[in-house]
């Protein structure tokens, strides 16, 4: 399959999806039904890291795709970063969160893993403060 999932540190509070090649939208629920079946083996609010460098977007509308599954993450989701070096998918992203609240509310964008990590970090420190 060419999404891979797995936890990106040992706390087990992001989850990183690495998603490579070609894929399919099917391969994209799969790989958040996934995500959630992870995170309910942990008792705290966890994050994703969904890593699209080395893919490559399926056909149809990847905004209502994204929306259909944030609209079903259960209270443990957090927010999920997408990392991406197309301008095409940032655009979109920045597009959608000016649009649409739940957007805003469940991604982000980032240009690479670092900074996804980062952000996360720094989002939990706001919430800790």
């Amino acid at each position: 399959m060419p999404v891979h999932i797995q936890w990106d540190n040992p706390e087990k509070s992001i989850i990183m999806a690495r998603y490579e090649g070609r894929w399919t939208w099917e391969e994209f629920y799969q790989a958040a039904k996934d995500c959630e079946a992870l995170a309910a083996t942990v008792p705290h609010q966890i994050n994703i890291i969904a890593d699209m460098v080395d893919g490559f977007l399926p056909q149809g509308a990847p905004f209502g795709h994204a929306q259909k599954v944030a609209s079903h993450n259960g209270p443990q989701m957090g927010f999920i970063v997408v990392v991406s070096g197309s301008r095409f998918i940032q655009g979109l992203m920045n597009v959608s969160a000016r649009v649409v609240p739940v957007w805003r509310e469940k991604y982000r964008a980032a240009n690479s893993v670092e900074e996804a990590r980062r952000m996360i970090e720094e989002e939990r420190r706001k919430l800790a403060s």
